[in-house]
């Protein structure tokens, strides 16, 4: 994620930078004021693809994981001899959890122009 963060700041032009530091503004104020509003719409679709390919990848808010949800719907398999179901839902929970958040992602993404931060 880093050369995802380095990517947003190197596409801040460079006369912003300059303005800046024309106007005298700490390095904080710059980042704060100037830089952070200008990077965020540029890297949030990259940031939204990591953040979907955790919650596929890795466990789901540190309590529920994969194996763990996997191993409940191997046992209900056994006890009911249908294996199906469980699995199936086991499938469509993780489903359900990337689209919530991919469509999340996208109406943040559309909000942020219109909150007044130019995309260039």
């Amino acid at each position: 994620t880093s050369e995802v963060y380095r990517g947003g700041i190197e596409a801040v032009p460079r006369g912003q930078w300059e303005a800046a530091t024309a106007l005298n503004l700490s390095r904080l104020q710059t980042y704060r004021d100037i830089v952070v509003p200008q990077i965020v719409p540029r890297i949030l679709p990259a940031m939204g693809n990591y953040l979907v390919a955790m919650i596929k990848e890795t466990p789901v808010l540190s309590v529920v994981t994969v194996l763990e949800m996997m191993g409940l719907a191997n046992m209900i398999g056994e006890r009911t001899f249908e294996y199906l179901v469980p699995l199936t839902l086991v499938g469509l929970i993780f489903l359900l959890l990337t689209l919530l958040c991919s469509a999340g992602l996208h109406r943040l993404q559309k909000a942020l122009p219109k909150a007044g931060i130019p995309l260039r």
